[in-house]
């Protein structure tokens, strides 16, 4: 889903004898995040199509020997990342 997406659910407005129900319009309004930012440009991460995206700075050793690198998700889980030599 989009920034400024609309989802329209078409007659499930206020609904009363001798009326035509309404639509119930939602439009989505996307949340800045410090570390999942979505721009057309992301250099610090953001959504690349469906998928978020977070860039990390490592080290020099850590990028050829390994490393184990905690990563909070978006409902505050803890996932391990490792990356093997």
């Amino acid at each position: 889903m989009k920034d400024g997406q609309k989802i329209v659910f078409h007659g499930e407005g206020d609904q009363e004898p001798g009326l035509e129900p309404g639509d119930i319009i939602i439009v989505l309004d996307q949340k800045v995040h410090p570390v999942y930012t979505s721009t057309d440009v992301q250099p610090q991460g953001g959504r690349q199509g469906e998928d978020l995206v977070m860039s990390v700075e490592l080290q020099l050793v850590e990028a050829l020997c390994g490393f184990h690198r905690p990563v909070q998700t978006l409902d505050n889980r803890t996932l391990l990342i490792t990356s093997h030599p």
